[in-house]
């Protein structure tokens, strides 16, 4: 494990691993906001941190961060590593690194909160399909972007 990396790549697309994390592991709307949120601030601190390798588990790990801000309750890790498709130890040590990068700092304003929200509104309306399937296209969709800016940014935005 380097940083944000597991053992082994993944070998689901993105579009099956979140549609994967919303169906098993039964997150709500709040939680998948709440990590996008994180995911922006990730961004912020380290601009050429993301790519098609580890995308997958920054996004799960984004989301169990959220779930333990939002329901502040017991998890039980070894679900969550099944559900990510790591190894527990893996879990533990890319959390740790994620929190360490975030400077433990995950609360999430109203304000910030209701902006995000209103991105994903404004994307979904302009989606004519189903509306669980425009969701999770516009989460692949806002993922990749991630991977996509980090590659055009890492020469600019890292010192």
């Amino acid at each position: 494990i380097s940083d944000f990396y597991s053992c082994k790549l993944p070998t689901i697309s993105l579009y099956n691993y979140i549609n994967r994390l919303i169906d098993i592991g039964k997150f709500n709307q709040t939680e998948i906001t709440i990590a996008l949120i994180y995911l922006d601030r990730l961004k912020l601190i380290e601009c050429k941190i993301f790519d098609t390798n580890n995308i997958h588990l920054l996004f799960a790990v984004s989301l169990l961060l959220a779930e333990k801000w939002h329901t502040d309750d017991i998890l039980n890790m070894n679900q969550f590593a099944k559900l990510f498709g790591i190894k527990f130890n893996e879990i533990l040590l890319i959390e740790n690194h994620f929190v360490k990068k975030m400077e433990w700092k995950f609360h999430v304003t109203k304000n910030e909160f209701e902006e995000k929200v209103k991105l994903i509104q404004n994307s979904l309306n302009m989606k004519d399909m189903d509306r669980r399937e425009s969701f999770i296209l516009i989460l692949k969709d806002y993922l990749e972007n991630f991977v996509i800016e980090s590659k055009i940014n890492s020469k600019k935005c890292c010192f």
